[in-house]
């Protein structure tokens, strides 16, 4: 859900030791893709704060209108 592999990091299975040693020398020799990798992260971060912000908003908003009601 966090990562999508090869758009903002890179996924390796589980208890391969192998494939995650690949990933770190891969990400520590190609900076371009480290870029690409980061840059797209914090895009996906950004426009999850934003709609975590909109729906805490939206919940405090119906709790005060059904608090108001009672």
């Amino acid at each position: 859900e966090y990562v999508q592999d090869g758009i903002t990091g890179l996924i390796v299975p589980p208890s391969d030791v192998e494939q995650l040693a690949d990933a770190i020398v891969c990400l520590l020799l190609d900076n371009e893709l480290r870029k690409f990798m980061g840059e797209n992260a914090r895009r996906w971060y950004d426009q999850q704060q934003k709609k975590i912000a909109t729906q805490t908003i939206e919940a405090y908003k119906k709790a005060i209108l059904k608090h108001k009601n009672e």
